[in-house]
Formats: C-alpha cells, sequence, structure tokens
C-alpha cells in the first residue's frame, strides 16, 4: 500500500509540474509577444509589469527659416532647437532592453513645408542626440520628408534593469540644426519643419548573466 500511495504521490507531483510548465510557456509566449510589438510612445509590458516607457519629446520645430544669401563661401547654423526625452525602465533584475531612437516628423506639416534636402548639400538639417553616460550621436542628416514617411532610425540604444525596486533612467537631449551650406538653399525661405523624438522596436531579455551585465552608472 505504501508504494501505491508513493507512486500515486509522484504521479500527482508530475502532474503539477507539467500543468505549471504549461501555463509559465503560455504566459512567456504571451510576454515575448508584447515585448516585441513595441512602437513609438512605447509601453511594453513584462506580465502587469511596465517594462520600457518613454513620452515623446516637445516638438523640435525649426519655424520660418531666414532669408538664405544666396553665397556659396561658407557654412554656418541659421536655426536651432532642442529637447530632452526621459526612458525608464522597470523590469525585473538583469533584464536588458534594446530600443531605436526615431526622428518623427510631424504629420500635420502642411504640403508646402515638407522638406527635401538641397541637392549638392552634404550637411543641411542635423539633429545630435546625447545620453546621460556620454554616449552619442552628432550631426545626422534628418531625412526627407514626403508626407508619408514619419519615422527614421537615428540610432539604436539599451538600456538594463539592475534591480527589481529600482527603475533605470537614461536622459537624451537633442539638439536640431539648420546649416547655410555652400549650396543655393533659397527654396527653405520662410518655411518651418517640425518633428519629434520617440522610441521604437523595443526587444527585452530576461535573465542576462551578470557577467554580461555593464557596471552601472
Amino acid at each position: 500500500m505504501k508504494g501505491s500511495h508513493a507512486r500515486s504521490f509522484l504521479l500527482i507531483v508530475i502532474s503539477i509540474t507539467i500543468f505549471l510548465v504549461l501555463i509559465f510557456s503560455s504566459a512567456y509566449a504571451i510576454i515575448s509577444k508584447s515585448i516585441n510589438e513595441g512602437s513609438k510612445d512605447i509601453s511594453a509590458t513584462l506580465g502587469s509589469r511596465p517594462i520600457l516607457t518613454a513620452a515623446p519629446s516637445k516638438e523640435l520645430a525649426l519655424s520660418d527659416i531666414p532669408y538664405i544669401e544666396a553665397t556659396t563661401s561658407r557654412e554656418f547654423v541659421i536655426s536651432e532647437d532642442s529637447a530632452s526625452v526621459d526612458i525608464t525602465l522597470s523590469a525585473y533584475t538583469n533584464t536588458k532592453c534594446t530600443y531605436d531612437v526615431l526622428w518623427h516628423w510631424d504629420e500635420t506639416m502642411n504640403v508646402s513645408n515638407q522638406y527635401h534636402k538641397t541637392t549638392g548639400a552634404t550637411k543641411e538639417y542635423t539633429i545630435s542626440g546625447i545620453r546621460n553616460d556620454n554616449v552619442s550621436f552628432n550631426e545626422k542628416q534628418i531625412q526627407d520628408y514626403d508626407g508619408t514617411s514619419l519615422d527614421s532610425v537615428l540610432f539604436s540604444s539599451e538600456i538594463y534593469s539592475y534591480s527589481a525596486n529600482t527603475n533605470t533612467v537614461q536622459t537624451w537631449n537633442f539638439t536640431t540644426r539648420f546649416y547655410k551650406t555652400k549650396t543655393i538653399q533659397t527654396g527653405h525661405q520662410g518655411k518651418s519643419y517640425v518633428g519629434k523624438i520617440v522610441i521604437g522596436n523595443v526587444i527585452c531579455t530576461g535573465n542576462i548573466p551578470n557577467n554580461e551585465m555593464p557596471a552601472q552608472n
């Protein structure tokens, strides 16, 4: 009888284990799906817990670009604007999230303000970004706006969670500049170009080994 009871107990334990594995597998599939479907204005979730959040930056606007002299003798900045974005990761210990920093054109700009880089200009309408740990990109040319392609990738970044009880926050500072270049740019005179920073393409991975976690800043 004791052997029969032992076998019955063992079968119950095995059944419970299989059941829990099935539940975990189903939950993991849902978690993976929610994380990998990240988009701009992202708020991915791991179970019921928020993972990576970032509100869009204030608009980076260059309004009424001034008269651009018809000269090819020198280059200088004629208009600029700046904004900052806090990116917050609230996750379990040893979680890594990768994400793209995106330039998002303001879809309300009218047709007359669509931006097209001047032929022959190598650096005209640019954006630079620096993270609080000094990771940066510099003077990246903003892509043309044709009224349909709103988002373009500026930089791929990553963020780590070191504690389930403490959020990780990254602060990005961005500056847009419009340059007078050594080309004739009168087509931009009086125009206003508007965009903002969002994040997208978020992928999060848990249980990162300690030796693969960078030192905490």
